[in-house]
């Protein structure tokens, strides 16, 4: 069973491991001498954190169960299975970014007081699709502010085709396509797009293959291209949203093959 501590102890354990540097043997040392009077650490425990997860619904599970055999049936019948999909998802980026601040330091012997904004007067944000289809990287395509089913069948119809320029015919006909269950990809409109363009082939709310809701760990999409991008676009501060697009073209263009080689074991490995 784990121990429980009081709030001034978790605010000292806290202040130690942060001390240490994140050197849990040095805080455990540091922490004992400090506090000799307080319960012992005699069974080696080392302190981790916890791992935020995507919150599930009742029925969730089966649904995610059901869908992961299909994908391991599909790859024992077609080992490139996951080569034939294009993974795709739309991502929100804004002004002030994702900034970790527990591993956000400025190495100097004196403290610089070292600030970092984020909180503008002025913001702005842009809508970001991205696909992923063996071993290519399709956009970035930059959204309205708001995504709905009839600004997302127009970016279909005009930009669709226009990605498979580079790719073989004969792949194209054998390819599926892969969208969660956000509004925008579940309005009729949108579906009866995608039933003819790809007839039985594609994954999503209401498709020939049911896209299992609430699973943001099975799109490469989202365990990975996003925090790789939002990770390098953030390293510093974005001034404008011009900026903020460069950027985010910059880093899709530093996706390697590896990557994505990477990725499809990953998503076999979920």
């Amino acid at each position: 069973m784990p121990f429980t501590f009081t709030n001034s102890e978790q605010a000292d354990i806290h202040f130690i491991y942060g001390f240490a540097n994140g050197n849990s043997r040095y805080a455990a040392r540091e922490y004992r001498r400090r506090f000799p009077n307080r319960r012992p650490q005699t069974d080696h425990r080392r302190p981790y954190h916890f791992q935020p997860v995507q919150g599930l619904c009742p029925g969730d599970a089966e649904r995610r169960l059901n869908y992961c055999r299909w994908v391991l049936n599909s790859i024992q019948n077609n080992r490139d299975f996951l080569s034939n999909i294009l993974w795709t998802d739309e991502s929100c980026f804004t002004h002030r970014g994702i900034v970790n601040f527990h591993n956000l330091h400025v190495w100097t012997h004196e403290n610089p007081h070292a600030i970092r904004p984020t909180s503008f007067q002025h913001e702005f944000s842009t809508n970001v699709w991205i696909g992923i289809y063996g071993n290519h990287v399709f956009g970035p395509y930059f959204l309205p502010q708001r995504v709905n089913s009839e600004n997302f069948l127009q970016y279909l119809e005009d930009e669709h085709g226009n990605m498979w320029e580079d790719i073989p015919l004969n792949l194209r006909g054998q390819s599926w396509i892969q969208l969660d269950g956000c509004p925008a990809h579940y309005g009729r409109n949108v579906r009866d797009w995608l039933n003819n363009n790809y007839p039985g082939r594609w994954i999503g709310r209401g498709g020939p293959v049911a896209w299992p809701p609430r699973s943001p760990d099975l799109t490469p999409l989202d365990f990975f291209v996003r925090g790789f991008i939002k990770g390098k676009v953030y390293t510093t501060p974005v001034n404008t949203l011009e900026e903020l697009h460069n950027r985010i073209r910059d880093v899709c263009n530093e996706i390697r093959v590896h990557h994505l080689v990477n990725l499809r074991r990953s998503i076999v490995c979920r």
